[in-house]
């Protein structure tokens, strides 16, 4: 270092979620745009919440009845016959009334329900405060560890979750009781164990999206690619555990819960199946062919699914740098692994808008990355796009939430992906360096 220089600072993180764009003026759009999706989120959802006469009426026609039903039927001692409806309806039943639904069922893996299984001890009402105060708990924490991934002050973690909460899919996830937040935390951890070179702690925390495994097949498909085979080796053995754990405690359940999945797709709105409302290539297919079933839907969706697993591919294969021990993460494999992520949830045979909760840690990535390649490129104009795409994220899923009809979000998703893949391109720092 010449004599006399001092040692560069990191930039406030204020100066990096909210940049001056010129004329554009994206920093005082997005927090105009996160200060009043806040308001109006508090005020919405609070005002519901003092209009409901106890927990039970509120929760009872929320998602969390379905993912109770599982471990209150492993509880009872009626594991074996978790996947048979008569069984959920008559738990369902018990647990709100003086209450009635329909069947709202249990439809995760029975592991799930075996993992969960203390929450099933308790009553219905008892079990959905202790889940809001578990998912609040996981908000703080992914905000906070976000917050130190991108060296940030204590007002920017104040900012980062503010952020969050003006997040339509995190209130989502909040007020129907949904799972996303563990592969949210799970992704978070994950970044942070690899920046640190311990990736086998990497598939460790990536197999808390196991409780939503649909979620996580994308990014373990990247450690596949990267040859990450620590990563991928401590994933497969939380996967094994949990299902030895469980086989043990309700015996052999996959043949059922195959046959359980294929009457859920079959009885469809029956069964609160809306594949149409699902903001994924599955939902996005649904709308353009107007019917959530037949041939055209599922050779759509499982084309989409294909070139999804091709893109992953192409953008990441020539970087196996988690082959060695000395791996170096890059920005651009950062940006690799967001783009994991939203492709995942994109190409999820079952997701609603409330699993994309577990974009957040996405969006923070690609963010940050953006915006580096921005000020360091002399205001690149891909990076400006994109910077641009992911400010105008919050206001895009409330709109589709609240305003507007169709795949919104699979669409925005879709050109997300694309602006990234521009930004970054198709081949290594290296090569790229050396042709600049």
């Amino acid at each position: 270092m010449p004599q006399g220089s001092q040692p560069q600072q990191p930039a406030p993180f204020r100066t990096l979620i909210f940049p001056s764009l010129g004329p554009f003026q994206l920093a005082r759009f997005v927090r105009w745009e996160v200060a009043a999706l806040f308001v109006i989120g508090v005020t919405f959802w609070g005002a519901f919440f003092v209009h409901q006469p106890d927990i039970v009426h509120y929760a009872y026609k929320m998602d969390f009845l379905g993912i109770y039903v599982g471990p209150r039927a492993v509880a009872a001692g009626l594991g074996s016959q978790i996947y048979e409806l008569p069984v959920q309806k008559a738990i369902s039943a018990e647990a709100i009334r003086p209450y009635e639904r329909s069947v709202m069922p249990f439809v995760y893996p029975a592991y799930v329900a075996v993992a969960l299984r203390p929450l099933g001890s308790l009553t219905f009402g008892t079990a959905v405060k202790v889940w809001l105060f578990i998912n609040l708990a996981a908000i703080f924490w992914s905000g906070i560890r976000l917050s130190r991934l991108f060296g940030c002050t204590s007002f920017d973690r104040l900012a980062i979750i503010a952020a969050c909460f003006a997040w339509t899919p995190l209130q989502l996830t909040l007020v129907q009781g949904q799972m996303g937040m563990w592969a949210t935390v799970g992704f978070v951890e994950g970044l942070i164990a690899l920046r640190s070179r311990q990736p086998w702690r990497a598939g460790l925390w990536l197999s808390l999206g196991l409780l939503k495994p649909q979620l996580v097949l994308f990014p373990v498909l990247l450690f596949v690619i990267w040859r990450c085979w620590r990563a991928v080796a401590a994933f497969l053995a939380v996967a094994v555990a949990v299902l030895g754990i469980s086989f043990a405690a309700i015996g052999f359940w996959v043949t059922k819960y195959l046959n359980f999945l294929a009457e859920y797709n079959r009885r469809g709105p029956e069964l609160s199946l809306y594949p149409i409302a699902m903001q994924n290539w599955r939902g996005f297919a649904s709308w353009l062919f107007g019917t959530d079933y037949g041939p055209a839907v599922i050779t759509f969706t499982l084309a989409l699914t294909a070139l999804s697993v091709a893109v992953l591919w192409l953008i990441s294969r020539d970087g196996p740098v988690m082959a060695s021990h000395e791996f170096q993460l890059s920005a651009r494999h950062e940006a690799q692994y967001a783009v994991a992520i939203i492709l995942g949830l994109l190409s999820s045979p079952h997701l609603y808008m409330h699993d994309w909760v577990a974009a957040l840690p996405a969006g923070f990535i690609l963010w940050c990355c953006a915006r580096e390649r921005f000020a360091k490129f002399s205001w690149d104009r891909r990076a400006s796009v994109l910077l641009w795409l992911i400010g105008l994220a919050p206001l895009v899923f409330f709109t589709k939430q609240f305003i507007a009809k169709g795949p919104m979000v699979a669409i925005y998703g879709l050109i997300l992906v694309s602006a990234a893949i521009a930004m970054v391109g198709f081949r290594s720092d290296a090569t790229q360096s050396a042709e600049a």
